[in-house]
């Protein structure tokens, strides 16, 4: 008897890509200006492990620093010490999405002193030297050089030496600030879209009494 097998192919189209193709899709949509203009932003209050503590809002993985607020956010990091973080400076070709994420996860293997279970690694772009290209500015420890009483909703980030640039490192409390946006987000699309829907709805209907004059009138004669 023969077995049964099934083909990741469906009419042509291939159902193991189809995942990757909706998340790069999701991504995409993140960026519209309408949609990160309801996208609400959560401050990160960092402490290194020497020096006064930092405000920042996270930006695709790196930070923007600004003046330390006088309410203490609710959200809170640690900037790791620097000789627990290994940067590497890189050209890679102008990759996006899941293709970007494994040329940057190949190269930090490659370079990483780690085993790879206990690696972790994060990166940011800039505009590269050459057309068609991106700076990818990598840094890379260890998840043995972490504090070894690591709150689990501390954020976990690196801050380069030479251009104080802020790295996060996934997989650590920013999951709880992302949550939070989540749900903020939904809630404003959803309040936009029941907005719109009066606003139609206070539109439509002059037209409707109109028209419900019209049929009674027409009735009545």
């Amino acid at each position: 008897m023969k077995s049964l097998t099934f083909s990741p192919v469906l009419f042509g189209l291939d159902m193991r890509s189809l995942g990757q193709d909706w998340s790069q899709a999701l991504r995409l949509m993140a960026q519209w200006p309408v949609i990160r203009w309801l996208t609400p932003q959560y401050l990160t209050r960092l402490t290194p492990a020497q020096g006064p503590s930092v405000d920042c809002l996270e930006q695709a993985g790196s930070a923007q620093v600004l003046a330390l607020q006088t309410t203490a956010p609710a959200f809170t990091g640690i900037i790791l010490a620097a000789e627990h973080v290994l940067w590497h400076s890189m050209q890679l070709p102008s990759l996006t999405g899941d293709a970007l994420e494994s040329a940057v996860q190949l190269e930090a293997q490659r370079l990483s002193p780690f085993a790879p279970e206990d690696q972790l690694w994060a990166y940011a772009l800039t505009a590269g030297a050459l057309p068609d290209t991106h700076t990818v500015l990598l840094a890379m420890t260890a998840k043995h050089l972490l504090p070894s009483e690591l709150p689990t909703q501390q954020e976990v980030w690196a801050q380069h030496p030479g251009t104080s640039t802020l790295l996060m490192f996934k997989g650590f409390g920013e999951s709880r600030r992302y949550r939070k946006v989540t749900v903020w987000r939904g809630l404003n699309l959803l309040l936009v879209a029941l907005t719109l829907l009066v606003l139609s709805a206070v539109a439509v209907t002059p037209s409707a009494q109109l028209h419900f004059r019209q049929v009674q009138a027409y009735d009545a004669f």
